[in-house]
Order: structure tokens, then C-alpha cells, then sequence
């Protein structure tokens, strides 16, 4: 599979991971661009009650369709369920994303420094 997390996930968030990139992958097809892991365990500073934090990144576009940040919170909430991993969830067009990322301060910028490209598109 192409899901290669960070060696600081436990083997539940591992599981995770797959299970959404799977799920993602199917849902979104050929418009998916990227699975990125952000936040704590991305720094590796997380605690025994931090959340997964995942980035779907879609090919083109100016902002999301409010059905696909939908689907992108319902299979995080379905992985979550099955897992018992709490998982959260955000769905960024590239083009907005790449644009943000370039300024000094913000989510995308941040996401961009700390974050963990899990799966990619070829």
C-alpha cells in the first residue's frame, strides 16, 4: 500500500491511517491529490488524548464543495468508529492550499511546516 506513516504512530493509528486512505481514495478517486498527517503526531509531541489530524487534499479548485467536506468528516467518523481512533478531518482544495501555504502565518502554512505526506497521488 502507498500508506507510509511516521514511525511515531501506534500500531491502532497505523491502522487508521490505512483505513482512511483506503476509504479516501474510493470516495474521492482521481480527485484526490494528497493525504497529509498535521498536528501533534505529526510534531511528535502528542499525548494519550490527542486526535488523529488528517488533510485531504483534492486536485484544483478554489474552495470545497460543502458535500465533499461532508464525506471527507463522515469517513473520518466511520475510520474513527471502526478504529476506536479519534479522528478528525479537513478537505482543502490544492490551488487555495497551495496559495495559503505561501504566507508566513495561517493553517496552511503550518500544515506545510509540520506535516506528514501520508499518501500521494503519482
Amino acid at each position: 500500500m502507498d500508506v507510509r506513516p511516521p514511525p511515531t504512530l501506534s500500531q491502532e493509528d497505523r491502522g487508521a491511517v490505512e483505513s482512511f486512505v483506503s476509504a479516501a481514495r474510493r470516495h474521492f478517486g482521481e480527485r484526490l491529490l494528497r493525504v497529509v498527517l498535521y498536528g501533534s503526531k505529526a510534531r511528535g509531541d502528542s499525548h494519550s488524548e490527542s486526535d488523529l489530524d488528517l488533510l485531504v487534499m483534492l486536485r484544483g479548485g478554489r474552495s470545497v464543495d460543502w458535500r465533499d467536506a461532508r464525506a471527507t468528516s463522515f469517513l473520518a467518523a466511520d475510520v474513527g468508529l471502526e478504529s476506536g481512533v479519534d479522528v478528525s478531518a479537513k478537505c482543502v482544495c490544492s490551488e487555495r492550499f497551495d496559495r495559503e501555504a505561501a504566507e508566513p502565518a495561517g493553517f496552511a502554512s503550518r500544515v506545510s511546516r509540520e506535516g506528514f505526506a501520508l499518501w500521494q497521488a503519482s
